[in-house]
């Protein structure tokens, strides 16, 4: 899921943190080509409704929205999850 606006990651990533429930939030960060590459792939243009969130999305992402960010330009999907799993584990044993 994809949460760029603060009040709704106050309402739900907030409070489940008040409740007590433990939040691993990865925030994967690519630069624009990168992402137009990858919509590209999926079949869609630079047009399309994803294409036109990036100017919204991508600043919140990179500074208002809390979490571990990984930039995922140069990594295959493999590396991204061995990061994830790696930093979840030294998340979990502190």
């Amino acid at each position: 899921m994809t949460l760029v606006n603060k009040e709704y990651y106050s309402q739900i990533i907030v409070r489940l943190i008040k409740e007590g429930i433990y939040i691993h939030h990865y925030i994967l960060l690519a630069e624009r080509s990168t992402i137009l590459s990858m919509l590209a792939k999926r079949g869609a243009s630079n047009d399309s409704w994803p294409a036109q969130q990036m100017d919204r999305c991508l600043p919140s992402l990179e500074k208002d929205i809390m979490g571990i960010r990984i930039k995922t330009d140069n990594l295959s999907i493999e590396e991204i999850v061995e990061l994830i799993l790696k930093k979840s584990c030294e998340c979990t044993d502190l």
